[in-house]
């Protein structure tokens, strides 16, 4: 799913409630500056449900400057249910 179409169908926002672009969501971060990136966020699930998620992006290498791409975990933050 392009990094577009994720932040539109799921909607993701800070604490504050504003919408935070793809560039600055973890997995953004991770792909534009090679480097791991960590976001606590509100995503409208696909049964129309908020939920606060915890994302964690991981940049990967086949070798020390050799960039692959990147894994993003996600889970749901269940103390914010």
């Amino acid at each position: 799913m392009a990094p577009e179409e994720w932040s539109t169908r799921y909607r993701p926002r800070d604490s504050e409630g504003h919408t935070v672009p793809p560039e600055s969501l973890p997995l953004g971060v991770t792909m534009l500056k090679r480097e791991s990136a960590h976001r606590i966020l509100t995503i409208l699930g696909a049964d129309g449900v908020d939920r606060r998620i915890e994302v964690a992006a991981l940049p990967m290498f086949a070798h020390t400057e050799d960039f692959v791409g990147a894994i993003a975990l996600f889970w749901e933050r269940p103390e914010d249910r």
